[in-house]
C-alpha cells in the first residue's frame, strides 16, 4: 500500500526544460525537443541552436533568475491534490535535484513558495539521490527514466514515469497516464483499508 508520494519539481510541476531552452533562444514547444538525445539538455540545445557548448558552459548560461519566470504546468494543482487525496497532504513531498549553484537552490525554494499550494510549501527535499527515499509504500512521480529506474530497483520503491519528449513514455498523454496509474494505486489503497 502506498503511504507516501514524492513529486519531482522540474518538468513535472513546471516547464523547466522548455523554459530554459526558450531563454537560450530555442523553441518553447516541447514537441520540438530532439527526442534522440534523451534527457541531455545540453545536447538538445546544441541541436536546436547549432552550437558546440559543453555541459559546464551550458549551465553557466542558465542564470538563477530563470525561476522568477518559470511557468507552472497546467495540471500541477490537479496532480498535487490527487496525491494528497491518496495519502494525505502530510505525506506528499516535493523531491528535486539542485543544479549545484546555491542561487538555483534558493530559486527553487522561492518558486515552490510562489507557485504551489500553501500546504506543501515547506514539504520538500533537494537531493540528487531520490532513491534514498525508496521503500515499499513510497511512490516517486518523475520525468527521468534514470530516477524512476533507480527508485524501482532500490529497496522496493514504486514509480510513475511522467511522459515527456525525453523519456521512454514520450508518445503517451501525461495527464491520462498519471491518472490511470494513480487510480490503480487508489484502488490498492482502498482495498488495503477495507481489508485491515
Amino acid at each position: 500500500m502506498i503511504d507516501q508520494i514524492l513529486v519531482d519539481l522540474d518538468d513535472v510541476c513546471n516547464h523547466f526544460t522548455s523554459h530554459v531552452l526558450y531563454l537560450l533562444g530555442c523553441s518553447y514547444d516541447e514537441s520540438d525537443y530532439p527526442i534522440e538525445v534523451g534527457y541531455n539538455i545540453t545536447a538538445a540545445y546544441n541541436i536546436m541552436r547549432p552550437n558546440n557548448v559543453t555541459v559546464n558552459e551550458f549551465w553557466k548560461m542558465v542564470t538563477p533568475d530563470i525561476w522568477t519566470t518559470m511557468p507552472k504546468r497546467e495540471d500541477t494543482e490537479w496532480l498535487l491534490d490527487i496525491c494528497a487525496k491518496y495519502v494525505g497532504r502530510e505525506n506528499v513531498l516535493i523531491c528535486t535535484k539542485s543544479i549545484g549553484n546555491p542561487l538555483h537552490f534558493a530559486g527553487k525554494i522561492q518558486w515552490i513558495r510562489d507557485n504551489l499550494p500553501s500546504w506543501i510549501q515547506e514539504q520538500y527535499s533537494i537531493t540528487p539521490i531520490k532513491e534514498a527515499y525508496a521503500r515499499p509504500g513510497c511512490l516517486l512521480i518523475d520525468d527521468s527514466d534514470r530516477n524512476v529506474d533507480r527508485f524501482r530497483t532500490t529497496r522496493g520503491g514504486s514509480a510513475i514515469l511522467v511522459p515527456r519528449p525525453w523519456n521512454r513514455n514520450n508518445p503517451l498523454n501525461p495527464h491520462y497516464y498519471i491518472e490511470f496509474w494513480l487510480n490503480n494505486i487508489l484502488i490498492d489503497n482502498l482495498s488495503g483499508l477495507i481489508l485491515q
